[in-house]
C-alpha cells in the first residue's frame, strides 16, 4: 500500500505551503513561496558559514552551529577499527581492484589529515534550550547536500569553526 503524504513522518517547506494559505486571507502562489524560504535559508547559511555566527531559532528551539570534534580512533578486538568515517569512493575503487580486499570486507578511512583529524558538521543545539514548544525531540533538522558541500569546500580552503 503507498503511502500517502499526511503518513510521511517529515514534513519540508512545500508542506508547510497550505498551513500559510489556510493562515493567511492574501496569499502568495507556491513558486514565489518557495523562492522566498529559498533566499532566507541562503541568507542563514552565509552568516553560518561566512560570519560563523550561531543562529538562535524563535520560541528558544535552539541553535543552529556548525561544530567540530576530534575523531578518536579506536581499534576492537577483532582489529576494525571504529571512529572514522568510511571513504567509500577510495574503498569501491580498491573493492574492483582487488576482490580480496571486498571478500574480507577491508575499508579506507576519512582521517581528515587536513583539519588535524577534527570532523566538522552542522548542529542543531536544542538540548541546553528552555522551549516552550511540546515535543522538540521530534523535531528533526536535515541539511541538504549542496549546503554539506558549501561547508566542505569551507574547510577544504582552511576556514575553522567552533571546536569541542
Amino acid at each position: 500500500m503507498p503511502k500517502t503524504r499526511k503518513q510521511n513522518k517529515f514534513l519540508n517547506i512545500r508542506d508547510s505551503y497550505q498551513n500559510y494559505i489556510n493562515s493567511n486571507d492574501t496569499f502568495y502562489g507556491i513558486n514565489f513561496f518557495l523562492k522566498i524560504n529559498y533566499l532566507f535559508i541562503k541568507f542563514i547559511l552565509k552568516k553560518i558559514l561566512e560570519d560563523k555566527e550561531i543562529i538562535p531559532f524563535p520560541l528558544r528551539m535552539g541553535t543552529l552551529m556548525v561544530k567540530g570534534r576530534k575523531s578518536v580512533p579506536k581499534i576492537d578486538e577483532e582489529g576494525k577499527i571504529t571512529g572514522l568515517p568510511t571513504d567509500w569512493n577510495k574503498t569501491m575503487a580498491l573493492w574492483k581492484r582487488d576482490e580480496n580486499a571486498k571478500a574480507i570486507n577491508k575499508r579506507i578511512y576519512h582521517t581528515n589529515e587536513h583539519t588535524g583529524g577534527i570532523r566538522y558538521k552542522f548542529f542543531w543545539e536544542k538540548r541546553k534550550s528552555k522551549s516552550t514548544v511540546r515535543n522538540k525531540a521530534s523535531y528533526y533538522l536535515r541539511i541538504s547536500k549542496i549546503n554539506s558541500r558549501m561547508l566542505s569546500d569551507k574547510i577544504f580552503n582552511g576556514e575553522e569553526f567552533i571546536r569541542l
